[in-house]
């Protein structure tokens, strides 16, 4: 696209690189630990025992698994933001309802960091930044929209499981 702006390629020399390109994909499981193992490291830095970091391990890795499958169908992001949330706070909730480990309130907070929109939301602050202020405040609500969607699902947990409270 550089290239192209400089006018280093014409369009077709540009079409022909963007045919030749291969997009790189992890292992779909190993993102799943990965994303699991990462909620599971900030809960243990939120002060949580073994019990808190395992319940958030297991409950972000089987939201992002979820996630995938969900995504992969081509679900309206809104839908899977909500979904992933849900079954994440379902999970990680029952630590809150049966109280296991030092503080259930980590698990619930931790099992939904998957979810942060970060990229979506510093783009539009780097557009805006740079002058491209209509597609700042388009990413910047794209960000809000996907924050609602895990609201929704956590909010239908917390229901679900009858949780009135998550303050402690």
């Amino acid at each position: 696209v550089v290239a192209v702006e400089h006018h280093l390629y014409d369009l077709s020399m540009a079409q022909k690189k963007l045919d030749k390109l291969k997009p790189l994909k992890y292992n779909r499981y190993l993102v799943v630990f990965m994303i699991g193992l990462s909620c599971a490291s900030f809960a243990h830095l939120s002060g949580g025992d073994m019990t808190i970091c395992a319940i958030t391990f297991i409950a972000s890795a089987i939201a992002m698994f979820v996630r995938q499958e969900i995504s992969r169908r081509h679900y309206n992001p809104l839908i899977v933001f909500a979904i992933t949330a849900f079954v994440a706070s379902l999970i990680s909730g029952m630590s809150l309802k049966y109280s296991l480990g030092n503080d259930p309130h980590i698990a619930l907070a931790s099992s939904v960091l998957l979810l942060v929109p970060g990229f979506p939301l510093i783009n539009s602050l780097a557009d805006i930044l740079k002058g491209y202020v209509n597609m700042g405040i388009g990413r910047w609500t794209i960000a809000t929209v996907l924050t609602f969607g895990a609201c929704l699902g956590i909010v239908f947990a917390l229901n679900l499981l009858n949780i009135v409270s998550w303050v402690g």
